[in-house]
């Protein structure tokens, strides 16, 4: 079995349109045979990008951009790649297939809401970039930073100065102004 997890920003199809799995959803893929051959492809939701296939135990495709091709089409034919295939068919193991979407940071609304506290660290506001600033934030999560940013934090107004931000643009703000520089 393949299970597909498809995070906010996208889905996953395969290319003949077999399979569908929407944003937020989990599916699985039952592989029962010696036929199976599918290319799963992820397609970004408006404002988002596929960066790869993550990276995790039992993981297909793990760190490629490229469409996932998965099949056992023609492994019937090598004795050694049969008794391999059945024992795969036969098994309960759980494989996983899943993309990882990201929605760019909006550079325009971190210069015009963010960057004058977070680019010199001014009231108190840990500096973009600078991974210990961030360290002790990150550590209580992105949900709990999202809600700081739009109830507003210390010196820190509601919605830092963004008003016409959406949660993805807050999210791709705090991941831009967290991830250390290079």
């Amino acid at each position: 079995k393949v299970r597909i997890i498809v995070p906010e920003g996208g889905s996953v199809t395969t290319s003949s349109g077999a399979y569908s799995c929407a944003s937020g959803n989990t599916c699985d893929v039952y592989i029962v045979d010696f036929f199976f051959d599918r290319t799963f492809v992820a397609t970004p939701a408006v404002g988002y990008t596929f960066k790869f296939w993550k990276e995790a135990d039992k993981s297909f495709c793990v760190n490629s951009s490229e469409p996932c091709s998965l099949f056992t089409k023609g492994l019937d034919a090598n004795d050694w790649l049969k008794s391999v295939m059945i024992a795969f068919l036969e098994s309960d193991e759980i494989f996983y297939l899943e993309p990882v979407f990201e929605y760019p940071p909006d550079m325009a609304k971190y210069e015009k809401s963010c960057k004058g506290c977070h680019g010199t660290g001014a009231a108190g506001a840990p500096v973009a970039g600078n991974a210990m600033d961030w360290e002790p934030r990150l550590a209580k999560g992105i949900e709990a930073l999202l809600a700081s940013v739009k109830n507003g934090f210390g010196n820190m107004p509601p919605k830092g100065l963004c008003a016409d931000c959406t949660d993805a643009d807050f999210t791709a703000l705090i991941i831009f102004m967290s991830t250390p520089a290079q």
